[in-house]
């Protein structure tokens, strides 16, 4: 870890996906406080883990460091559970014959398993990959 190493496609692959869900949850985090009069810690809570721990996880991948890369793995299975989460209240509940395939909800459905899909790739190429543990001198 002396010398300056090339950074790994995992790893902006991982800076990319926390800069953005750090951003949207951001702003939704924005818009709970704008929406409720007096928010609740139950209203902020979740939103302000999915800003706060990819920020941080952020840092310290842009750092070279191994905590880092700790923070960003379980910002990145938090991301996930979320997403697994927010795809069943919405399309879990009901059987598909309900569904008027708008094509708002067609290019839902796909991000949304698209996104469930490669997560589980990231954290794994992140986690166990040779090139995310030469970079971390792991």
């Amino acid at each position: 870890m002396g010398k300056q190493a090339h950074r790994p496609l995992v790893v902006w692959s991982a800076i990319s996906v926390l800069a953005t869900s750090s951003a949207i949850f951001g702003a939704s985090l924005i818009g709970v406080l704008f929406v409720y009069n007096e928010p609740r810690a139950f209203h902020i809570q979740p939103t302000l883990l999915l800003v706060v721990m990819p920020l941080i996880g952020l840092i310290g991948l842009m750092r070279q460091k191994l905590w880092g890369r700790e923070v960003s793995l379980l910002s990145i299975a938090s991301l996930w559970a979320f997403i697994l989460g927010g795809f069943w209240s919405i399309f879990g509940a009901k059987p598909i014959a309900e569904f008027r395939m708008t094509t708002l909800t067609v290019s839902t459905f796909l991000f949304l398993i698209t996104l469930l899909l490669l997560l589980p790739g990231l954290f794994a190429r992140l986690r166990w990959g040779i090139s995310s543990r030469e970079f971390f001198g792991d």
